[in-house]
């Protein structure tokens, strides 16, 4: 999919037109379930971030000590893996019904009601990201054309791009109110993962937080 980049010069969104500007450009690169390896070091420590800064905003929890589980497999592996959502259950995050995903929508209205509160901020919700004024709850930037390719229409699959959306949008919000925090945002680590081709799934039954990653033996066996 090749979509033009939004343009602004580089005071348009405040101290945090930098950083958006980054995240959008890294947007426009994404690709969806490529074939790819084992994670890394550096993408372990990317999923121990990622439970460590969730951590700081719901101690109780306990996330950053949590096991950590690894998936690959074909497109099929995922559909039996992925949790009970479809993009068809309606407007907003598909994960947002699952324990994971509910911090995380929880800890994003906590992001919105502080854009929202704040009268300067919010004058930095504007076209071509926002495209209403002082609505953050709507942006133009999209990862994918709907509907996705055939062979990520499935409701697991297409769910999941839904919610790599919402993690996107997230972080966009993130660095228009925190461009100097961003590192410490749970949706920006999130967004390194979905860059490098892993998708979180949660937490399994355990309470451990799984990850799934297509694996490159799997090219044939995708659909």
């Amino acid at each position: 999919m090749h979509r033009p980049l939004p343009q602004f010069d580089n005071a348009h969104y405040g101290s945090g037109t930098a950083r958006i500007r980054e995240i959008v450009i890294a947007g426009h690169s994404v690709r969806w379930f490529p074939n790819r390896g084992p994670a890394d070091q550096s993408e372990h420590s990317l999923v121990a971030l990622h439970l460590e800064v969730l951590s700081s905003f719901y101690p109780a929890h306990d996330l950053a000590t949590r096991a950590v589980v690894w998936k690959s497999g074909s497109l099929k592996t995922f559909d039996q893996l992925a949790p009970a959502i479809a993009p068809s259950e309606g407007w907003g995050d598909p994960l947002a019904a699952t324990p994971w995903g509910r911090l995380l929508s929880d800890l994003h209205r906590d992001v919105e009601g502080q854009i929202e509160s704040d009268s300067a901020t919010l004058d930095l919700v504007k076209p071509p990201i926002w495209p209403l004024a002082r609505q953050p709850r709507l942006t133009t930037e999209a990862l994918y054309e709907s509907p996705p390719p055939p062979d990520l229409r499935g409701e697991a699959r297409w769910a999941m791009m839904e919610h790599v959306q919402y993690n996107y949008w997230r972080v966009l919000d993130w660095a228009l109110l925190w461009p100097e925090r961003l590192h410490r945002s749970p949706f920006y680590v999130l967004f390194q993962l979905h860059l490098r081709g892993l998708y979180p799934l949660g937490f399994n039954e355990a309470g451990a937080f799984q990850l799934f990653h297509l694996a490159a033996s799997s090219a044939s066996a995708a659909a």
